[in-house]
């Protein structure tokens, strides 16, 4: 089971920003077992200061409200029913998995009840840091029972019993007592302690480690700030309007700026917290991370030193924000990160990579193209694919009169015009992982590929709906086209895709979108801080929301992501899919009337593809694994798991290999250290493959002139938009 899988075990908000955190450089700085200890831990253990609100806290509260109830695109109304919601929402936040609160713990809270949205109004905080300090108290008692237990008797551990532990307990009965939560820690510190003794640590050294674990976040527990339980609280309560609407604290605005700015300075990597661990989510194209070619996303950083020889300080169980601020540094300076990359749900032993800070240059993010040759019995042709990473914007280049701004749009617009010199038979706009961005710049792509009409509708608060429009009658490309996407693309790369299928422009290809169809802003409040929420819904111009469903492709791949936990449908609170009337506009194209050739083309074609059957057996395995609802304690039974998955994978790798006639790989182990950026020189991207596949059949199948490209009018004059 991978460490993933096992970030549902719990929610430490003291060590957690709300928001994922792009890493950018601001200048500076007595069974077989050991019994479990019958604690009665002492009042010295688990006493800590208690945390009182800042008087700039209360006074921000009003505004927030205000802000919420005039312009939030839902209407939420703040009575007892609000309040009851509210309680719940927060302890929900603090102790999903119930490792903390007893059931007389909650029945004690159950008297803030109906007076939540009372103290709300009065700027009253008074509820909030008392729920937060006895999660604070129960966390710091669960960290010294563990920590006794290992002491008293880590070191002998034998893991040889029947003991598993459940991956999620959010729907388990509360404890009744710390007994019953000391059962359950028990079992939390022998899954970590036999994490390391997979990875080839002694039971010893591996008890010892995460002994030092569990005291340095008792350390960091002991850091926690009123800045902290008030973000907590405020977003317990925001995200009842929807997941998108949050309370910035000033760091974490601070850190949003850095994000938006279009100089960036640092590694490149965007981390989040996963329970006690700093996890890698995604890298940035061109950043100085990619290009040292170590890093990779869902690494799991537990130490960082500066420079080339500094010592490692240990960072398991750190708060996010203070990770960040030692990974930041001066340009060209070296930071060290220690990492530790889970194969095959078992973590390897920690390894060191130097990484050099520097400038990010997005233009390496920017709109690429890249050519396609197929063949289909005695024909070529060629295709021209455009992968498009965000809907980006120089905006502020753009107010100033800039009229080289960079513009995703402008970008495109240049590579199509390219390929179209170059001679293409068709064009496939890849929008995988494309997580979206400019409204505008999406409004204005579309109106690349279509004649004058309406491209997106917005509704704001109050159902007031806008179209956006394209004005312009000429079509930058006319030729038969398709977009490829999957679960991570979203927002304006899901209006993209939803105009191009509404116009029968272009055939969807991939998997189902994220499903993210609404737009936020951002409000400054008297803190520093930030307020941003909803302010309006996307709808395609047939009338259907992109939210919570996304765009739904023509043509299905197999699917790896886990839906239930991955878009916008997996979010608490998240606004439901609707429609509204919709737009009017012409058909640009008739795919539609092809499109059950063209599945029963792409069927055949793959029902014999060993590269799909790799995608299928694949997402079979996933699933399987995402399936299971514990995980063993006993050293054996992972061992022999982890041998089955690894045979299993190993099986499924190999197979795909000698279909593309390279050499298997002799062991798992061989396949664990290959050169992934070499793997993709040499293993073919199967989705894109088969998109070009059908892009030749809606070529073949075409009867309507205006869907075939020539070479005779590629090659047009036509302006870039500005």
């Amino acid at each position: 089971m991978s460490r993933s899988s096992v970030q549902k075990l719990g929610v430490v908000a003291a060590l957690a920003i709300t928001t994922s955190v792009l890493l950018l450089l601001a200048a500076g700085s007595p069974s077989s077992h050991a019994e479990a200890p019958a604690v009665a831990t002492s009042e010295a253990a688990t006493s800590h200061t208690i945390i009182t609100p800042q008087p700039v806290q209360s006074r921000v509260i009003k505004p927030i409200l205000r802000q919420l109830d005039r312009y939030h695109y839902i209407n939420r109304t703040l009575n007892d029913q609000t309040s009851s919601e509210l309680l719940d929402q927060y302890i929900d936040l603090l102790d999903k998995q119930r490792y903390y609160y007893t059931v007389a713990d909650i029945a004690n809270f159950d008297k803030y009840r109906g007076k939540l949205d009372d103290q709300l109004d009065n700027g009253n905080l008074e509820a909030a840091f008392a729920i937060y300090n006895l999660y604070l108290q129960r966390h710091k008692e669960r960290l010294n029972y563990s920590i006794q237990f290992l002491n008293d008797g880590g070191k002998k551990l034998k893991f040889d019993g029947d003991e598993a532990l459940m991956l999620d307990r959010s729907e388990q009965p509360r404890p009744q007592n710390t007994a019953e939560l000391q059962v359950e820690w028990k079992k939390l510190a022998m899954f970590d302690v036999l994490n390391r003794v997979l990875a080839g640590d002694e039971v010893e050294e591996a008890a010892e480690k995460i002994t030092h674990r569990y005291e340095n976040r008792l350390n960091q527990l002991g850091q926690t700030t009123a800045v902290d339980v008030f973000e907590t609280f405020i977003n317990a309560y925001a995200t009842m309007y929807d997941p998108h609407t949050r309370y910035m604290s000033p760091r974490a605005a601070e850190n949003f700026d850095i994000r938006m700015n279009l100089s960036l300075k640092g590694i490149g990597a965007m981390l989040e917290s996963d329970f006690e661990y700093t996890k890698v989510v995604s890298l940035v194209t061109g950043g100085p991370a990619e290009q040292a070619g170590d890093l990779k996303a869902a690494d799991l950083i537990t130490g960082v030193g500066q420079g080339e020889d500094g010592e490692i300080e240990n960072v398991v169980g750190m708060r996010l924000d203070e990770v960040v601020s030692r990974i930041r540094g001066p340009q060209n300076s070296v930071v060290q990160l220690e990492v530790v990359r889970t194969v095959a749900g078992v973590e390897q032993p920690a390894v060191v990579f130097s990484i050099t800070r520097d400038v990010i240059n997005l233009t390496d993010q920017q709109a690429k193209s890249e050519r396609l040759e197929l063949k289909r019995e005695d024909q070529t042709f060629s295709l021209g694919v455009v992968k498009i990473p965000n809907f980006y914007s120089a905006f502020g280049a753009k107010r100033a009169g800039d009229p080289d701004y960079r513009s995703v749009t402008r970008d495109v617009a240049e590579e199509v015009l390219k390929l179209q010199r170059e001679g293409i038979d068709g064009l496939v706009i890849d929008l995988r992982n494309n997580s979206g961005g400019s409204l505008d710049e999406v409004n204005a792509m579309v109106g690349l590929f279509i004649t004058d009409g309406p491209t997106v509708q917005v509704r704001q608060t109050g159902s007031r709906v806008k179209t956006l429009r394209d004005r312009d009658p000429r079509m930058l490309y006319q030729g038969p086209m398709a977009v490829l996407v999957n679960r991570y693309s979203a927002s304006a790369s899901e209006i993209f895709a939803g105009a191009m299928q509404d116009y029968q422009r272009a055939v969807v290809i991939g998997g189902r979108t994220f499903g993210k169809g609404t737009v936020q802003t951002l409000t400054p409040l008297i803190d520093d801080g930030r307020l941003k929420y909803t302010q309006a819904k996307f709808y395609r111009v047939s009338g259907g929301s992109t939210q919570n469903k996304g765009v739904e492709p023509d043509i299905a791949f197999p699917v790896i992501f886990d839906e239930e936990t991955i878009g916008e449908s997996a979010l608490p609170d998240a606004l439901p899919w609707d429609t509204i009337p919709p737009a009017k506009y012409n058909l640009q194209g008739a795919i539609g009337s092809l499109l059950p050739q063209l599945r029963s083309l792409h069927e055949q074609r793959v029902s014999n593809s060993e590269e799909f059957g790799y995608l299928r057996a694949q997402a079979k395995y996933l699933d399987e694994r995402r399936s299971e609802k514990t995980i063993s304690l006993n050293k054996a039974t992972r061992l022999a798991e982890r041998e089955k998955n690894q045979s299993r994978r190993l099986e499924l790798e190999n197979r795909r290999r000698i279909a593309l006639d390279l050499e298997p790989w002799k062991s798992f182990t061989d396949f664990e250290e290959a050169d992934i950026e070499e793997e993709k020189d040499l293993i073919p991207d199967a989705e894109l493959q088969e998109t070009g596949e059908i892009l030749q059949d809606l070529v073949l199948l075409a009867n309507n002139p205006q869907l075939v490209t020539t070479r005779a009018n590629a090659a047009r004059k036509i302006a870039l938009p500005r």
